[in-house]
């Protein structure tokens, strides 16, 4: 198990029950403005989203920077992860957790098969226009 990942979490939300199963590989830090800092400081982003837009541009922009996404099972989002271990099927803190776990237990080889889906999405999405915005 990965005892050096960190959750980093950015929103809000109810984060008692995370601080105490991660307690100090947890680190909450609200809204923020500086998106880009956001996408090079982390190496996967979870997204617990409820709301049904479509496509999120955050994680188009996820995609662009190479992050390992976790989006939610919500129609057309689940098209970002190959992975399906890193899908959230629900979207509450106990979903969370397991997501977190198994990223903290991926091998390098499935790191690299999703890095590779990642680059071909990202190719097919043309979505490296989206970084030229920042």
């Amino acid at each position: 198990k990965n005892k050096t990942l960190e959750l980093n979490i950015y929103g809000e939300g109810d984060t008692k029950k995370l601080k105490h199963i991660y307690g100090d590989r947890i680190n909450f830090y609200g809204f923020h403005n500086n998106i880009k800092e956001v996408y090079s400081n982390n190496d996967a982003i979870i997204f617990p989203s409820s709301y049904a837009e479509g496509i999120p541009r955050v994680l188009i922009e996820s995609c662009a920077s190479s992050l390992i996404i976790c989006p939610p099972s919500l129609l057309g989002m689940d098209m970002f992860q190959n992975n399906k271990k890193l899908i959230l099927q629900t979207l509450n803190v106990d979903e969370i957790v397991r997501v977190f776990d198994c990223l903290s237990n991926l091998t390098e080889l499935e790191i690299k098969n999703i890095h590779l889906h990642t680059l071909k999405l990202r190719d097919k999405l043309n979505v490296l226009q989206v970084l030229s915005y920042y």
